[in-house]
């Protein structure tokens, strides 16, 4: 998940629930992707970018 640096807790709702309606899924299943992909872009090193 990306958010945007300055974004308010209202932009940032707004884009969680972009996501959510685009692809049909909960809240909860796009933080656990997100969490899962921050610890694998952990894992591989700093800096990196991972999807």
């Amino acid at each position: 998940m990306i958010i945007p640096a300055g974004a308010g807790s209202v932009e940032v709702a707004r884009v969680a629930e972009r996501i959510r309606y685009k692809d049909d899924i909960n809240i909860e299943v796009v933080i656990d992707r997100a969490d899962k992909t921050l610890c694998q872009a952990k894992q591989k090193g700093r800096n990196r970018v991972e999807a």
